[in-house]
C-alpha cells in the first residue's frame, strides 16, 4: 500500500466507519474532527438489518449488539383516535428471512464503539480542533485546508462533513440546506417516566394532522427516545436549539390526550 495517507473531514459515524473499514484493508487514515473532542449529539437511531451485515463487515457486530435494544415491532398509530392502525412482527419469523435483527441504538453509544475501534488500529490517527474550510488537489494527491491555515495532505480525501459541508459545497456548490417547513423535537426521558402503558418494545409512530410522534426505548430501557415532528414552516434551519415546553405542545394540541401525555413527559426539549 502506499504510504500517503487517506484524509477523512469529519469524525462522525460515516467518517469513522469509512476509516475503519479503510484501515482494516491496509490503508493509512488521518480523521480531522473540527470538535474539540469525538463525540455525537442526537439520541436514538433505529438500525434495519442490513445495518448489522454492515457492522459484521466491520468486526463490529458484536458491539453494536451489545448497545441495542432489539424491538418486536413497528407499530402505527391513530394520534387522534388513539387507535392502533396497523403493526409489524420483526421477531423470529423476521430475524430469520433477514439474517439480523431490527434494534434501535443511542446514537452516541453507538458512535462510541467506532471511536474505539479507530483508537485501537494502528492504521487510524484522529485529530480533534481541524475545522476543514477547503481542499485543494492535483494528480496525485489532495490537501484539506483547515481554518487554522494548515494543509493536511494525502492520497484522496473524504468528504465526511456533515450537513453543511465544505467539502461538498466547493465540489458542486448546491448551496445551502432547504428548509422542509418541519420541525422535529427531540427529547430523552427516564423510563419510569413514561406512561407505563406506552412502555412498548416497539418503534411506535402516532400519525396526525401535520403532525406525528416517535417513541422507542433505548440504552438497556433505560430511556425512552422522543422524537416528534410538526409541520409548523419555520422561517430558518436550526439544530440542537433548546425550546420550551410550550412551544413543543403548539403543534400537537389535537392529538389525543393519551398522546399529549407522552410530551408532557419530555424534558430539555430540543429542536
Amino acid at each position: 500500500m502506499r504510504q500517503d495517507p487517506i484524509i477523512i473531514a469529519g469524525g462522525g459515524i460515516g467518517g469513522l466507519a469509512a476509516a475503519i473499514a479503510l484501515a482494516r484493508k491496509g490503508f493509512q487514515v488521518t480523521v480531522l474532527e473540527r470538535a474539540s473532542r469525538y463525540q455525537e449529539i442526537g439520541a436514538g437511531i433505529q438500525l434495519g438489518p442490513n445495518a448489522f451485515h454492515a457492522f459484521d463487515r466491520l468486526e463490529l457486530g458484536d458491539a453494536a449488539r451489545s448497545i441495542a435494544v432489539f424491538i418486536d415491532r413497528l407499530r402505527l398509530m391513530d394520534a387522534i383516535s388513539a387507535e392502533e392502525i396497523t403493526n409489524i412482527d420483526l421477531t423470529d419469523y423476521f430475524r430469520r428471512r433477514f439474517g439480523n435483527p431490527y434494534a434501535v441504538v443511542h446514537r452516541g453509544d453507538l458512535h462510541g464503539i467506532f471511536v474505539r475501534a479507530c483508537e485501537a488500529h494502528a492504521n487510524v490517527t484522529l485529530r480533534t480542533d481541524c475545522d476543514v474550510v477547503g481542499y485543494e488537489q492535483n494528480s496525485a494527491q489532495a490537501s484539506a485546508l483547515l481554518k487554522s491555515g494548515e494543509r493536511v495532505t494525502g492520497c484522496l480525501l473524504i468528504g465526511a462533513d456533515g450537513l453543511r459541508s465544505r467539502i461538498r459545497q466547493q465540489m458542486i456548490g448546491d448551496g445551502a440546506p432547504r428548509i422542509a417547513g418541519h420541525t422535529t423535537y427531540r427529547s430523552v426521558i427516564p423510563t419510569e417516566q413514561m406512561p407505563e402503558d406506552l412502555r412498548w418494545n416497539a418503534a411506535t409512530l402516532w400519525a396526525g394532522a401535520k403532525c406525528h410522534l416517535v417513541h422507542y426505548p433505548l440504552s438497556g430501557w433505560k430511556v425512552f427516545n422522543l422524537a416528534i415532528t410538526c409541520h409548523n414552516d419555520p422561517a430558518e434551519a436550526f439544530a440542537a436549539r433548546p425550546v420550551t415546553h410550550e412551544e413543543v405542545l403548539a403543534g400537537f394540541r389535537d392529538v389525543h390526550p393519551r398522546a399529549k401525555a407522552i410530551i408532557h413527559h419530555g424534558r430539555d426539549w430540543k429542536a
